[in-house]
């Protein structure tokens, strides 16, 4: 059958540099993946934000509490105060066109309008039966498609969501899959001229992606992807795809060696959204944590 591209719970990594291709989230100590698309910007129509704004793109059924945090791992793996915080989830829809959404970035992060594996975009274009399109989401990474359906209709299984003049990607020769459960919010872009053309959301179990023309995901949340570097990102041709937390996984690692350290570690898991919510609520916790470096 036909569905979303979210993924169930994983260890979390960290980024120093946030671009498109990244895990994102809005869970918090559960369970559901999907994947930073690319980061664009406001334009001046857009009502939620000022004018030149950078915002994340991502798919609806990815996250869709407008207000809330979003992030790139577990909110928080790592046990701490927000640390995968990466920014704010300013609009959301889900319409017979476009299953999407949109926040600002966190002030202090660190971004790119780059692609991991792809590599710097060159605005955006029109998805055309035989264009040839890449993509690099959480779960498969880079992967290579042909369009080979840019009006097509699709009724997901999973929440009965209809969609219309929609984009069909089957994956090139050398490619199990365009997409998997993960990939949902990842960008077609057309490999020859590197323009965004459509937005991943749905999957089909052989690993045909169908997602929306990006006209109508830009047209629905007033947002434009830029021909070049965003003034104040840090220019990326391409980084490494994740950099696990060194510290947080020796100190698993060592917690699982005995029988005292797991009921430990168990403990932790246990009482972890507990100690979160008052580190970041309550203010003599909050207080007590930042004074001891958590």
């Amino acid at each position: 059958g036909i569905g979303t591209d979210v993924i169930g719970r994983e260890r979390d990594v960290r980024h120093d540099v946030i671009c498109g291709g990244m895990r994102i989230t809005q869970d918090t100590w559960c369970g559901k993946y999907g994947t930073l698309g690319a980061i664009g910007l406001a334009t001046a129509a857009n009502t939620h934000v000022a004018a030149n704004t950078p915002l994340l793109l991502t798919n609806h059924h990815v996250a869709h509490s407008v207000g809330d945090i979003v992030g790139h791992g577990n909110i928080c793996d790592s046990w701490c105060c927000e640390c995968c915080d990466i920014g704010r989830l300013t609009d959301a829809g889900l319409t017979n066109r476009v299953d999407g959404a949109v926040g600002t970035l966190r002030p202090g992060v660190h971004f790119s309008p780059d692609i991991l594996g792809i590599g710097a975009t060159r605005g955006t274009g029109i998805a055309t039966i035989g264009m040839i399109v890449v993509k690099y989401g959480h779960r498969t990474d880079f992967t290579r498609g042909r369009v080979t359906d840019d009006d097509a209709t699709i009724d997901r299984d999973d929440d009965h969501a209809h969609f219309d003049h929609q984009i069909r990607v089957a994956p090139e020769p050398g490619f199990d899959k365009m997409t998997d459960h993960g990939d949902s919010g990842s960008v077609y872009v057309e490999e020859a001229t590197r323009g965004i053309v459509g937005l991943n959301h749905t999957g089909t179990d052989a690993g045909i992606a169908k997602g929306s023309h990006i006209a109508d995901v830009m047209d629905l949340f007033k947002i434009d992807f830029p021909v070049t570097g965003t003034a104040g990102a840090i220019p990326l041709v391409g980084i490494p795809e994740s950099r696990v937390l060194e510290p947080v996984m020796a100190l698993e690692g060592d917690l699982a060696d005995t029988a005292f350290g797991r009921e430990w570690a168990d403990l932790i898991r246990a009482h972890a959204p507990e100690v979160r919510h008052l580190v970041n609520h309550h203010r003599a916790a909050k207080v007590a944590w930042q004074r001891c470096q958590g």
